[in-house]
């Protein structure tokens, strides 16, 4: 017989004033840093959402020229062992 999983834990008191607690903190944590919904337009730079910083020029360039580096390095792959 399989064992039902109780929700009723989910409702007491010590649970939800812990899940308000943590959600204060998630929420306490992004007004410090960064915050990934605002809406206002940001400076450019490409932030870590963990830390809420900004990340190096180099690794902004990598991520962001990641899918043209990659079809370089294909075609290079592909035209230096398959030659016509």
């Amino acid at each position: 017989m399989k064992s039902v999983e109780d929700s009723t834990q989910d409702v007491k008191r010590y649970r939800i004033e812990r899940d308000n607690e943590d959600l204060q903190k998630l929420i306490s944590g992004t007004e410090f840093t960064m915050n990934p919904f605002d809406e206002e337009p940001n400076d450019g730079s490409l932030y870590c959402l963990s830390l809420g910083k900004a990340v190096s020029d180099k690794v902004k360039n990598d991520l962001t020229n990641c899918i043209e580096t990659g079809q370089k390095w294909c075609d290079e792959f592909k035209d230096g062992r398959f030659e016509t």
